[in-house]
């Protein structure tokens, strides 16, 4: 079994590099809401540091998100507080 490789350094960096303006989390979030038609609820397997959430969230969904990385899980729950419910 792999050990997971992302530690509290490695998430932050992860966080630092996606959140550069390399991906339209808002368009993602746009076409997500288009596929579920009036669906509300989405579940979001390997949520990460939850950017896509939190737009998601932003557009009235109800999330509830699974990551294996505890440090990945920690800025998604700075970032996103109660809005979403968070698995590891």
């Amino acid at each position: 079994m792999v050990e997971n490789a992302y530690n509290e350094d490695m998430s932050k960096c992860y966080d630092a590099i996606v959140t550069a303006g390399y991906y339209d989390y808002k368009g993602a979030a746009d076409a997500i809401v288009h596929i579920l038609g009036g669906k509300r609820k989405l579940l979001e397997l390997g949520i990460g540091t939850g950017l896509l959430a939190e737009k998601l969230v932003e557009k009235g969904l109800d999330v509830s998100g699974f990551d294996f990385s505890k440090s990945m899980l920690e800025i998604a729950v700075r970032r996103l507080g109660t809005q979403v419910k968070l698995y590891e």
